[in-house]
């Protein structure tokens, strides 16, 4: 991802050495910020131990197609294993069931037949794969410095988001994988470098061309989640492209549509049933203020209400087969009349997910070969990650303040973007505004489609582009802000840029305080399991909660009986997955309903979670047998 100049004139000079030194600096600077960061692309990826994340059966569509397995212990079948990369893969056979075509299979495969050219059938080492990514990437980049080293300040901010985004472990540690991540990220940044190129230049050419078809097709074939997002991109742009030429950019529409045309192509594998739980009824009908009525506007029998708020993974001791069979046959548009006719539902869901999503790291995968759940504490200190303390340190209710404030400025930067599509020249500024909208464009696409495709599930893992475009628009907004204080900068950007800020800055605290309103904790009962408990027996009830603005109390309810749980309790693992949230190593809880207390007039014994803020939300339940 790049971003374009904050304040630069279109240079009419071929040559870098003709240009003056003011100008010669920011190229110099920016070309090294590419090297390090292709540098430190190839350190991460031949670190010794191997990094890269463990396998959660996604990487399987890849393997099955190429006719590999892990190359460990235990290894003769293909199955998940979260808790450590495997360095070595040996073939096997062919598993055209789990194989899908994406333009991460058309990577994996360049690897894996290049290493059996020069070595034949010995053990593939998954570092090929990295190192194929990184040639890739190496390509994107000098693709874009080329594009954009007439604008010197543009240059700069390429460079340094290069390094800082694209060179950092947030995105590198998908390298040494077969995850779809990389082409995603890769797709996103020639499609978005070649906007902004063209939005500075103010003409297209045969490179801009080239980088924004290649990164239509890599992003939107890269998996199911991105098939529409190029098209929503291009769309967005096309004041920038008609001007540049209606022909490219009917072109680019034409080639945005191939995705589209790939993943809903009849027969085409699309998003599991276990998806369509967790999206309908795990965050949908769990958000909605009568989920009654969601549960109608789903598609779905009222006899599956007792499953509002369960997963593919935590079904609050129902049978889903039994209960409500036809979620799994809801398609992936069944949400459509919830965001017509209940529009707050949807977004109280995208609300909500936010803080869970904040961990890019994806903490229920261990990304250290050879050692459980290996984190960054287990690494060379030049491998971690300069975001960090954006995604793993700074506190949830803090982080969401902090993306209600990017997404005012997008919104507010899409509109400075419409008003200046009518003004001739546009300048520096219009490049800006594109680029920042398109940026927060596909935070907002990430976030919506992995509520929407897998609700609050792996939501950490699927808002990866989301978390990749935040970070890169808090380096460009960062530049922009900084460019404006220089003497040739005109009065009126400074005007622009400050009122933008004070604006964003406005409109952030009302929706800030509208989200503290919402229930937002979240846990589950770990015992009693998937079984439901007795009616004449204790019940010993163990689980965890959090919640992004602290857990005052956990109880255990059966009607108006009321139990106080014991909290604060030790669970280390909760903390791995969700170290942004408060306490997040002592989440677990403990209570004892006594016998008797569950009844068929109170069938129902319910974990409710009371925030610092006085806030209630029901987090799990079990019905008695």
């Amino acid at each position: 991802m790049h971003a374009p100049s904050v304040n630069s004139k279109r240079s009419g000079r071929r040559t870098i050495a003709a240009m003056p030194p003011e100008s010669r600096t920011p190229i110099v600077l920016g070309a090294l910020l590419v090297v390090a960061a292709l540098a430190r692309m190839a350190l991460v990826v031949a670190h010794e131990p191997m990094l890269g994340y463990g396998d959660q059966a996604d990487m399987q569509r890849i393997t099955g197609c190429l006719g590999i397995r892990p190359d460990v212990p235990g290894g003769e079948r293909l199955v998940p294993m979260p808790e450590a990369p495997a360095p070595f893969y040996v073939r096997g056979p062919v598993d055209e069931e789990l194989c899908s075509f994406g333009s991460e299979l058309v990577i994996g495969a360049a690897a894996f037949y290049a290493h059996g050219l020069v070595a034949g059938e010995s053990p593939f080492p998954m570092r090929w794969v990295g190192a194929t990514k990184i040639a890739l990437a190496a390509l994107v980049l000098l693709a874009a410095c080329a594009l954009l080293w007439p604008f010197p300040r543009a240059f700069l901010l390429h460079g340094a988001t290069a390094l800082l985004v694209l060179g950092d472990p947030l995105t590198t540690l998908w390298m040494n994988t077969f995850y779809a991540e990389v082409p995603t990220f890769l797709g996103a940044y020639a499609l978005i470098a070649a906007l902004a190129g063209i939005a500075l230049r103010g003409q297209s050419g045969a490179l801009a061309i080239t980088m924004l078809l290649a990164g239509v097709l890599l992003l939107g074939l890269s998996k199911i989640q991105f098939f529409l997002l190029p098209l929503a991109l291009v769309a967005f742009a096309l004041p920038v492209l008609v001007p540049a030429g209606r022909r490219i950019a009917a072109v680019a529409l034409g080639v945005a549509l191939v995705p589209c045309a790939v993943f809903l192509a009849p027969g085409k594998k699309g998003v599991l049933a276990p998806n369509r739980m967790d999206a309908y009824l795990g965050a949908l009908a769990l958000s909605s203020s009568d989920p009654r009525a969601t549960l109608a506007r789903l598609g779905l029998p009222q006899r599956c209400e007792p499953l509002v708020g369960a997963t593919a993974f935590r079904r609050r001791g129902e049978d889903v087969a039994t209960l409500c069979p036809e979620v799994h046959r809801l398609g992936m548009a069944a949400f459509v009349p919830v965001l017509v006719h209940e529009p707050l539902t949807v977004i109280v869901s995208l609300a909500r997910a936010l803080a869970p999503g904040q961990n890019a790291f994806t903490g229920y995968l261990g990304f250290v070969a050879g050692m459980r759940y290996g984190r960054f504490e287990n690494v060379a200190p030049w491998a971690r990650s300069a975001w960090e303390p954006l995604f793993m340190r700074l506190r949830a209710r803090h982080y969401v303040v902090l993306v209600v404030f990017a997404a005012c400025v997008g919104i507010l930067c899409a509109l400075a973007y419409a008003i200046l599509a009518f003004r001739r020249p546009r300048g520096a500024g219009f490049a800006i505004a594109l680029y920042l909208s398109l940026l927060v464009l596909c935070y907002a696409y990430a976030l919506a489609t992995s509520v929407l495709g897998d609700g609050f599930a792996d939501i950490g893992k699927h808002l990866g582009l989301g978390s990749a475009a935040l970070a890169a628009a808090l380096i460009a907004g960062m530049g922009w802000w900084l460019a404006t204080w220089r003497s040739d900068s005109t009065r009126i950007m400074r005007l622009v840029t400050h009122g933008i800020v004070l604006l964003a800055g406005a409109a952030t605290v009302p929706v800030v305080a509208a989200y503290r309103e919402l229930p937002l904790a979240m846990g589950v009962i770990d015992e009693p399991g998937e079984t439901r408990p007795l009616a004449d027996a204790a019940v010993e009830v163990r689980g965890w909660a959090l919640d992004p603005y602290g857990v005052r109390a956990v109880e255990a309810r059966v009607g108006a009986l009321r139990f106080a749980a014991q909290d604060d309790l030790p669970y280390p693992e909760v903390a791995r997955v969700f170290p942004n949230f408060a306490r997040a190593a002592r989440s677990g809880f403990r209570v004892v309903v006594p016998a008797g207390t569950l009844t068929p007039q109170a069938p129902d014994l319910r974990i409710v979670v009371t925030n610092t803020l006085g806030r209630e939300t029901e987090i799990d339940r079990r019905r008695m047998q």
